[in-house]
């Protein structure tokens, strides 16, 4: 510091301390006190936004490896495994029929697979888990 410059604010000063401030009533949080509460509602609040973020993952993941992977049916199986442990059990029946409709597409040429993929049993599976999805996410 050189002279006739005033201190740097100390960290108690920038999180509304008391200190140089000329105010004394500058460093009260008191209107601030659900502060807290209100935060654990946000981190709450993130651990649903992190269950959404994998659920949506996974499902798009299923797809992804139908027309990417030369083992499609094994991970298929696996990540049908990790959204069935998270589904309802009115929603098994759908994922089992949307994971079976992507094993037959994965393995058929790209007329059978669109038919396969445009097949109105899958259409309504697929639907159902896509709201579940939606619904998880708070849409």
């Amino acid at each position: 510091m050189t002279s006739g410059m005033r201190p740097e604010p100390s960290l108690s000063d920038e999180l509304g301390g008391s200190g140089d401030l000329g105010d004394p009533g500058a460093g009260d949080l008191g209107d601030l006190g659900d502060l807290g509460n209100q935060l654990q509602d946000f981190a709450a609040g993130l651990g649903d936004l992190s269950n959404c973020a994998s659920l949506g993952l996974a499902y798009s993941q299923l797809i992804a490896v139908a027309y990417t992977s030369d083992n499609a049916d094994a991970e298929i199986d696996q990540v049908l495994g990790e959204l069935q442990s998270k589904a309802p059990e009115d929603l098994q029946d759908e994922l089992e029929l949307v994971a079976q409709t992507l094993k037959d597409a994965a393995g058929g040429d790209f007329l059978e697979s669109t038919n396969a993929l445009s097949d109105p049993e899958f259409m309504k599976a697929n639907e159902a888990v896509v709201t579940w999805i939606s619904t998880e996410c708070g849409g």
